[in-house]
């Protein structure tokens, strides 16, 4: 019940959305601007809400994105659930316990080619610990569908 109301609550933001854009032309045409420098402002004042928006939402950081086999590796700021019910939970990592992994999981997934990796749909590595499926530890989840592989780091 609970994913029904949030994608009404979406729909109906993305109708409110939809009004404003298209009462834009209005508020052009009754600026003493220009319509070029209009759309100037218009793009420079939503910068920092765009901004906000992009820090509220971001819950993963990027650890390291150049890697020989094109992964992008991906740490966790914090703890996150996931799931249809809310069920894989994820805490984020300790930056020493990361430093210390990280080159042995960078080591054993160089061992894949970017296009072995590529038919298997994995672009992302999400980094975290204490991952668990309903309360059972798991050592990685993957998700096709986003190109991501969530793995546990205390487990290696």
């Amino acid at each position: 019940m609970s994913s029904q109301l949030k994608s009404a609550q979406n729909f109906f933001i993305l109708c409110f959305g939809a009004g404003l854009i298209g009462l834009a032309p209005l508020f052009v045409r009754w600026s003493d601007l220009s319509p070029s420098w209009n759309l100037f402002y218009r793009m420079f004042l939503a910068l920092p809400f765009l901004a906000l928006i992009n820090i509220y939402f971001n819950r993963a950081e990027a650890f390291k994105l150049k890697s020989k086999n094109n992964i992008r590796y991906l740490n966790t700021n914090n703890d996150f659930r996931i799931g249809l019910e809310k069920n894989i939970t994820c805490s984020r990592t300790n930056s020493t316990n990361l430093n210390k992994k990280f080159l042995l999981i960078e080591k054993n997934l160089n061992n894949y080619s970017s296009s072995f990796l590529k038919k298997n749909n994995i672009k992302y590595l999400v980094m975290c610990e204490n991952l668990f499926i309903s309360n059972i530890n798991t050592g990685g989840i993957p998700d096709t569908k986003k190109r991501t592989l969530i793995i546990d780091i205390n487990l290696l």
